[in-house]
């Protein structure tokens, strides 16, 4: 008898949402925490992007690794979700504050949001499914 639990369209998407939310808030914590850095040890204003991408990277390996931790199969698809959904408000707020527009660097934030968040999905079945022996 298996107790998989098996969570209709809605359930799944509060829990996208949510776990996409939480990746965001840690996204904004690391990129507070990265400009901090960046202005006490006088990092070049060039290495922004990078730092801007590690920090959204950070975000959404926790999005997809609580989501997939919920549902608890799907982990490559699930942190796909959730990557596409941090991705999809990211780009939406850059495309408002900034005047560059769509760029070679959104596409790069697009491949690191959906393979980190992936890699948390993943790494959130195997969490999910770890059996106490006690």
């Amino acid at each position: 008898m298996s107790n998989d639990i098996r969570y209709n369209l809605v359930e799944r998407a509060v829990i996208y949402g949510v776990s996409a939310l939480v990746g965001m808030l840690i996204s904004f914590l690391s990129l507070l925490l990265a400009a901090g850095l960046m202005l006490a040890s006088d990092l070049p204003q060039e290495t922004a992007s990078v730092i801007s991408a590690i920090c959204l990277g950070i975000g959404s390996v926790f999005s997809g690794f609580l989501s997939a931790k919920k549902i608890k199969s799907g982990g490559i698809v699930n942190g796909l979700i959730c990557g596409g959904a941090i991705y999809i408000i990211v780009l939406f707020i850059s495309l408002f504050l900034s005047d560059n527009g769509f760029s070679l660097i959104t596409v790069f934030h697009l491949v690191i949001t959906l393979l980190m968040a992936a890699i948390g999905g993943v790494f959130g079945v195997s969490a999910a499914s770890k059996r106490r022996l006690y």
